[in-house]
């Protein structure tokens, strides 16, 4: 072999070298961004999960307030009003939102 066609031979295998580096670049880059949905993705998750649990804990206070606000007699359909509304609620949810 010459010296030219060892140098042809070198030039191939060095762009070959140069396509894997870039292939493999890019698959990192790939999988950088398909970590970052996923985490996104759990981080609204977590975010919509904590919103629920505050609102639960409001209607929890609205029943207190109402019932106090209220004769102690009616206090028990106060509190059957805010489960039924709670109830209904979900029930909504689940209907246009998760199915």
């Amino acid at each position: 072999m010459t010296v030219a066609e060892l140098q042809i031979l070198v030039d191939k295998l060095q762009s070959k070298i140069s396509q894997l580096e870039l292939t493999s670049k890019g698959a990192i880059k790939a999988t950088e961004f398909r970590l970052e949905a996923v985490l996104q993705a759990n981080l609204d998750t977590f975010c919509l999960l904590i919103c629920a649990i505050l609102v639960f804990l409001m209607q929890a206070g609205f029943m207190c307030l109402e019932s106090g606000l209220s004769r102690s007699k009616n206090s028990i359909n106060v509190a059957l009003k805010n489960i039924t509304d709670f109830g209904i609620a979900v029930v909504t949810f689940w209907a246009l939102v998760l199915h």
